[in-house]
């Protein structure tokens, strides 16, 4: 989410879930008693729902709790197996099978889902390998080669609002860093909640944008960071990360969906100002056709916050 520049908050039951327009259950979230009947009424209600592995699935991983469009037939026998997303929703580096391993402390061991989808969406296919490697049923790589043909079962589905990946692509990410998975994950995200309320572009994935609201000031302050962290040492102590360089940034731009604070308790009203902060001076705001606008940044090192009011 930080890599993609996604806006988020980290939720728990009792959070207030209708401020949001999508709510991402990762991997392994249980879904039981109030909180069910509180996520089926955020559906209900319009709100976006995005699932993977463990979440959204009984507790013994034998049916789905949302519409999601597909039924589930158990876990996979193979670990890893390999996914293929469609077009438009797999990185476009990625045109062949990508191997899924699976992942420690997420239930079911952290294979793979079986589910073939009914009445919604497919998001890709599922591919097989010959056979899971053991100590008699051996391959020289850490993984066995994917068979040619899809298994029949889908990587994910979607119907309407819910969507659901069957792999646990949170932990699998956190965990190798394969950027074919992170794509997939960001490309069905954003497929599900459409226009975001704030984009950027020219940022590097190592930046990080944030927005914070200040309804007793009126305005909202839009943070842009970059300061890449270099690894050194790691021989004889544990990994170091450092920042040392702080290159300059040219070309990037925000573009703002939505309005700022009227004051607390307020509605939202339309940014007619942003000012470059600590520097005070004036940005120019382009609108877009959707009625938001849109803010060039000039060249900055490290940090750029913009007051938009």
């Amino acid at each position: 989410m930080l890599e993609g520049h996604v806006l988020f908050d980290m939720l728990d039951a009792d959070s207030d879930f209708t401020r949001y327009r999508m709510l991402v259950l990762p991997d392994a979230i249980r879904c039981e008693g109030a909180l069910l009947e509180k996520l089926h009424a955020y559906v209900a209600g319009g709100g976006r729902l995005l699932l993977s592995a463990a979440s959204g699935l009984d507790e013994g991983r034998t049916r789905f709790l949302f519409d999601v469009g597909a039924r589930t037939e158990g876990r996979s026998p193979f670990a890893p197996d390999y996914a293929l997303p469609r077009e438009g929703l797999r990185a476009p580096f990625a045109t062949s099978p990508v191997v899924m391993h699976p992942c420690g402390g997420i239930p079911g061991g952290g294979a793979s889902q079986r589910i073939v989808v009914k009445d919604g969406e497919s998001l890709g296919d599922v591919f097989d390998p010959y056979f899971n490697r053991a100590w008699n049923h051996f391959c020289s790589h850490q993984h066995t080669p994917n068979r040619p043909e899809p298994s029949g079962f889908a990587c994910g589905a979607r119907k309407a609002n819910v969507a659901y990946l069957a792999h646990p692509v949170f932990a699998l990410y956190a965990r190798e860093g394969a950027v074919a998975v992170r794509e997939y994950l960001l490309r069905v995200l954003r497929a599900l909640l459409g226009e975001p309320s704030a984009s950027v572009s020219g940022l590097p994935s190592t930046g990080r944008m944030t927005l914070l609201d200040q309804p007793g000031e009126r305005r909202s302050v839009l943070h842009l960071l970059y300061a890449p962290a270099a690894k050194r040492g790691g021989i004889c102590a544990a990994d170091v990360e450092v920042v040392e360089d702080l290159p300059l940034l040219h070309g990037v731009s925000v573009a703002i969906r939505r309005g700022v604070p009227s004051g607390p308790g307020g509605a939202l009203e339309p940014i007619r100002r942003a000012r470059l902060v600590p520097e005070g001076a004036d940005l120019p705001l382009a609108p877009l056709p959707d009625g938001g606008v849109r803010i060039e940044l000039p060249p900055f090192s490290c940090h750029a916050m913009v007051e938009l009011s």
